[in-house]
């Protein structure tokens, strides 16, 4: 290109070469002087803290854009508070859900998307989550319409712009609690003798109606009690079986055995059991159905075939010699 002199500096920022400034001279050759030199490097190191604090800038912004995106399609309600429980910022989820714009919920304590008669009680639990002594609040939110919508909320501190400030998750458990819901009307309304036990303790964590009725125990005396203390299993060999099966299996169909009520009465029943998960609790989930009266009938059925074949064959026996 005809260039006589060249005098090239780099540009860095983090120790990275991004490009360089430079001076030629194309008419001439000539020695550029400490002075030009050293202003070309004031000028390289001015125009790499540019070219870095816009990279910065934009990366900054770009990271921000990121998690707005993030933080506004999270189904959860994400909230900043400060120390005294004012709301600083909050995503989409919760204005929408809650009823409220952005600025209506900025202007709030959590305590005030708490049903009224139990801000209280939310106090003292937001208090002794900010200690470590509970992990979670189950404490609903109130939306402004007044419906109150079920909720399990976290809460962890951390900075936010520089400053102290506490970050919420709660998550919508409605559909949760209406399967517990479900599950508890099933459980309880059941004909059949229900029961759930925990694999660690075996003890009972919960009982139906049908189960107290047959075995004539009121509710308080089953509570954390094992099968063996209240006596499920009259026969110690099936209890055995049953056990080997479960543990083997995880899981019992239609298992035949024997038990006893409180009042001592012998029962007959078929049982099935399966795991379940209380949490993070295994448990055995347990039908009982009682066929004392079937197998009664069974026995009297047995007796009446017995009897009608015996005279079947006296009368054989009668015709033959007569």
């Amino acid at each position: 290109q005809g260039i006589q002199s060249l005098l090239v500096i780099p540009l860095q920022t983090e120790s990275k070469l991004i490009g360089f400034v430079g001076l030629d001279s194309v008419k001439s050759k000539r020695t550029y002087s400490a002075t030009e030199i050293n202003i070309l490097k004031v000028w390289s190191n001015m125009l790499s803290s540019l070219i870095s604090n816009k990279r910065t800038s934009q990366l900054i912004q770009q990271t921000r854009q990121n998690y707005e995106t993030f933080f506004n399609t999270v189904d959860d309600f994400l909230m900043i508070l400060d120390y005294t429980g004012k709301i600083v910022d909050v995503n989409d989820t919760a204005c929408q859900r809650l009823g409220y714009t952005s600025a209506e919920l900025q202007s709030k304590q959590i305590l005030d998307i708490r049903p009224p008669e139990r801000k209280q009680e939310a106090m003292q639990v937001f208090k002794r989550m900010l200690n470590g002594e509970v992990d979670f609040c189950s404490i609903p939110f109130m939306t402004r319409s007044g419906i109150q919508i079920p909720v399990e909320t976290h809460m962890k501190p951390g900075l936010w712009n520089g400053e102290q400030r506490i970050f919420v998750v709660s998550k919508d458990i409605s559909q949760i609690k209406l399967s517990e819901e479900k599950f508890s009307a099933a459980f309880q309304s059941n004909s059949a003798m229900m029961s759930i036990v925990s694999i660690e303790s075996n003890q009972f964590i919960d009982v139906n109606q049908s189960f107290l009725d047959v075995l004539g125990y009121a509710r308080e005396e089953n509570k954390k009690k094992s099968s063996k203390a209240i006596g499920l299993f009259s026969n110690p060999d099936q209890q055995k079986e049953f056990l080997e099966i479960f543990r083997n299996v995880q899981k019992v169909r239609k298992f035949e055995f024997d038990f006893e009520t409180k009042q001592g009465d012998k029962r007959t029943g078929i049982i099935s059991a399966d795991i379940i998960f209380l949490g993070t609790e295994m448990c055995s989930l347990s039908v009982v159905i009682d066929i004392t009266e079937r197998k009664a009938m069974e026995l009297i059925l047995t007796q009446a075939i017995e009897e009608a074949e015996k005279a079947n064959a006296a009368k054989s026996e009668f015709l033959s010699r007569m």
